[in-house]
């Protein structure tokens, strides 16, 4: 089921229900030849069996071991993580019962972990904690398969520093308008900031009360550069562009400013919420993580 994958990519004769074990009516699990007849009964499709074997017990010979070993190895150096997860281990206990265990590959287990550090709130830290650098240091750290996904997650979190600069700079320019002269300093803009609106009417932001004497001193930039729309709407890209540069610029103090109101970048729709390959599948899923 394709809106569930976490990070293996099926091809489309191996999604679906899949049968990998079943138990009878007095709870024991059926063994590999009940199961295949079950399957067939059920017309599910079985979980291949990969080897059997003796169990590798401390008592028993060597070669079982070697041979689980080597079975194990082979699924650890899988190159691709993307195409195969891994095995699942049976081992029947000699006092009865059933013991499993998964086997992963290193190549989806490095992917995976990749997936938690790929996240709109590790990309918002990286860019609080290093800026413009942190920011590109983690894009570059990302697998070959995240890149289109890692650059959806540059995009909005500069963005979201934009915005924030340019809410700061519309107070300085709110303030401007309501002074004598349209001239404004700390002092007329402190006395602005006292009151619940602006002239205008508009509600004074929490934003703007704590970053609008940082816009007035020129710390967040050029408000004529941030400012200034070319198009109407501003196309994401362009908008990226200007925050990546304000934030190049911004010595460590503002910056941790700054990010104390930038949010955390959130997905644009339920699509991007996703890591997907160029044809469209999706390849790890990051409903879960913020």
């Amino acid at each position: 089921y394709r809106a569930n994958l976490v990070v293996v990519r099926y091809p489309a004769e191996r999604e679906g229900v899949w049968l990998c074990a079943a138990f009878g009516p007095d709870g024991a699990e059926l063994d590999r030849r009940q199961l295949e007849a079950t399957a067939q009964h059920a017309r599910l499709p079985l979980v291949p069996l990969v080897a059997s074997g003796e169990c590798a017990a401390p008592g028993c010979a060597g070669g079982a071991r070697q041979r689980l070993r080597a079975l194990v190895d082979e699924v650890l150096g899988a190159p691709d993580g993307a195409e195969s997860e891994g095995i699942v281990l049976r081992f029947e206990l000699h006092a009865g019962g059933v013991h499993r265990a998964k086997v992963k590959s290193r190549a989806y287990t490095d992917l995976y972990r990749a997936q938690d550090g790929l996240t709109p709130r590790a990309m918002w830290a990286a860019a609080k904690s290093a800026g413009l650098d942190g920011v590109d240091a983690l894009c570059k750290s990302a697998p070959d398969e995240f890149a289109p996904y890692v650059r959806g997650l540059r995009t909005r979190t500069l963005c979201a520093v934009l915005d924030t600069a340019r809410e700061a700079h519309a107070a300085v320019r709110s303030a401007a308008a309501a002074a004598v002269g349209a001239c404004v300093d700390a002092r007329a803009l402190g006395a602005q900031l006292k009151g619940e609106r602006w002239a205008d009417g508009a509600a004074i932001t929490h934003t703007q009360r704590r970053l609008a004497f940082k816009a007035l001193a020129g710390r967040l930039g050029s408000a004529d550069e941030l400012c200034a729309v070319g198009a109407d709407p501003e196309p994401s890209e362009a908008r990226a562009k200007r925050g990546a540069a304000l934030l190049a610029q911004l010595d460590t103090a503002t910056r941790h400013a700054l990010f104390a109101h930038v949010p955390v970048a959130a997905p644009q729709d339920a699509r991007s919420r996703h890591v997907h390959l160029p044809d469209g599948t999706p390849l790890l899923n990051h409903a879960r993580h913020s």
